[in-house]
């Protein structure tokens, strides 16, 4: 839908690109996987309203400061390549799924909302969102929620996504977005969201 596009391409580069160098002594591995650790740890945990995806992010990223200092030759080679994949194809899932996830997209939209309130005050104006940008939150979050909860279904199966495999996360994403793309929650929820992003509120 808005914003994450960007980060879509670059998890989907992560996912092609990794190419550790060949196995050698445990402190070439060790750079490996801080390289790798570096590489995935510069946007930050994609987020979004899969707990379950946001804690394996957590824990792979937390495994990979531990083999920064404890990696031995038998992580490196296949096992760190392995592991690039994987965390590649999360990323790439739980980027994919921001498009359908309104209420992360409204998370996004009400720290937007709050900074730009804070910046009209310190400007000495009173911080109020004119008639139609008041009308578009209204929307989005009375939408929000409804079009998650339809999803819930498709989405019990995140947990499940063989990561690893670059077909079956666009599969299961696909599957997704049909869900999506039939509910009329989330149809109403959208032009709410463009109208917020076209106020640009992020924005100094």
């Amino acid at each position: 839908m808005r914003r994450l596009g960007t980060l879509v391409v670059t998890a989907s580069l992560l996912v092609a690109g990794w190419s550790a160098a060949p196995a050698g002594a445990a402190g070439g591995c060790r750079h490996q996987w801080t390289e790798l650790t570096s590489l995935h740890g510069e946007n930050g945990n994609p987020e979004g309203s899969a707990a379950v995806l946001v804690e394996r992010w957590d824990a792979m990223y937390a495994l990979g400061i531990d083999k920064e200092q404890h990696a031995t030759p038998a992580d490196c080679g296949e096992v760190i390549d392995d592991f690039a994949r994987r965390w590649g194809g999360l990323e790439l899932l739980m980027y994919g799924l921001h498009e359908f996830d309104m209420p992360l997209q409204l998370a996004i939209d009400e720290g937007d909302r709050k900074h730009w309130v804070a910046l009209q005050q310190e400007y000495g104006e009173p911080g109020v969102l004119p008639d139609w940008l008041h009308e578009a939150f209204h929307r989005l979050r009375r939408q929000a929620p409804r079009s998650y909860a339809v999803l819930a279904d498709v989405l019990a199966g995140a947990a499940d996504v063989p990561v690893g495999q670059q077909r079956r996360v666009a599969a299961f994403l696909d599957e997704v977005a049909a869900v999506a793309n039939a509910d009329r929650h989330y149809a109403l929820a959208q032009p709410g969201g463009e109208l917020i992003d076209s106020a640009e509120l992020s924005e100094e």
